[in-house]
C-alpha cells in the first residue's frame, strides 16, 4: 500500500509529460483545471445532496446502507478528480459510469457489511450466552439468541441522565 502511494505520482507524472509532449502544455493544463472544476462541482452537488438525504434517512429512523454508498462513491469520484493526473481521472470517470458505480456500491455494501459483521460477532456471541445463561435461571426462558441473530440493543450513556446529584 505504502508502495503504491509513492508510484501513483510518479506515473501520473510520467503521463502527464506524454500526454503533453503527445498534444500541448495548454491541453494538458486545460486538462487538469478542468478536471479541477469538476471534481468540485460533483463534491458540492452531489456529495451534499447526498449527505442531506442521508441524514434525512436518519432522521427517520431508516438505516442509509444505499445512500452512505452513493454518497462514498461520490466523495471518491470528486477526490480523485481535484487530484492533479491522468490515471486518477480515468478511474474518477470509470466510478461514475453507471456500470462501475453499481459494482463498486456492492462491493462497498460487501466490504461494511463484512467489517461491521466481524466487529459485532463477538458481542453477539457474548449475548447469546448471557441469552442461554439467563434461560436457565427462568429469565428468558422461553427466548434465546443464537450467534446469527441479530439483536436490538440502546446503548444508554451515564452522562446523558439527569438525575439531581447533590
Amino acid at each position: 500500500m505504502i508502495r503504491l502511494l509513492f508510484l501513483v505520482p510518479i506515473v501520473e507524472l510520467l503521463l502527464l509529460i506524454l500526454l503533453a509532449d503527445l498534444t500541448s502544455a495548454q491541453f494538458v493544463f486545460g486538462w487538469l483545471l478542468g478536471a479541477f472544476v469538476l471534481g468540485v462541482l460533483l463534491l458540492r452537488r452531489r456529495g451534499f445532496q447526498s449527505l442531506r438525504r442521508m441524514r434525512g434517512g436518519l432522521a427517520a429512523g431508516q438505516m442509509p446502507g444505499e445512500s452512505i454508498s452513493k454518497t462514498a462513491i461520490n466523495v471518491i469520484a470528486g477526490v480523485l478528480l481535484i487530484v492533479p493526473g491522468v490515471l486518477t481521472d480515468v478511474v474518477a470517470l470509470a466510478v461514475l459510469f453507471p456500470p462501475t458505480r453499481r459494482w463498486l456500491q456492492y462491493y462497498l455494501m460487501w466490504r461494511f457489511q463484512r467489517r461491521m459483521g466481524t466487529r459485532f460477532a463477538a458481542m453477539a456471541g457474548m449475548a447469546s450466552q448471557l441469552g442461554r445463561q439467563a434461560g436457565r435461571s427462568g429469565a428468558f426462558a422461553r427466548e434465546t439468541f443464537d450467534r446469527d441473530q441479530v439483536i436490538d440493543v440502546k446503548v444508554l450513556d451515564p452522562e446523558s441522565r439527569t438525575t439531581d446529584r447533590r
